[in-house]
């Protein structure tokens, strides 16, 4: 993204979408090496640092969504 003129470092990213709506596009992705790490998972145990292992793997679009989820369409 940084080719196209995009910003994603981390902190810009914390700085721009903390507290808003945001959509993410890309690709869904099964992360089997992480799935004894997910509550969904391997529920309850005492490692889990995910709710689950699916990821969107690699993210193509962020997009801010004025007010909520539904104006982002």
């Amino acid at each position: 993204m940084g080719q196209q003129g995009a910003d994603w470092t981390t902190r810009t990213l914390k700085q721009t979408l903390l507290g808003h709506w945001v959509r993410f596009t890309g690709w869904l992705f099964w992360d089997f090496e992480h799935a004894d790490a997910s509550e969904h998972t391997n529920a309850g145990a005492s490692g889990n640092w995910r709710a689950t292992a699916w990821e969107i793997h690699p993210i193509t679009q962020i997009k801010l969504c004025p007010g909520s989820p539904q104006n982002c369409d």
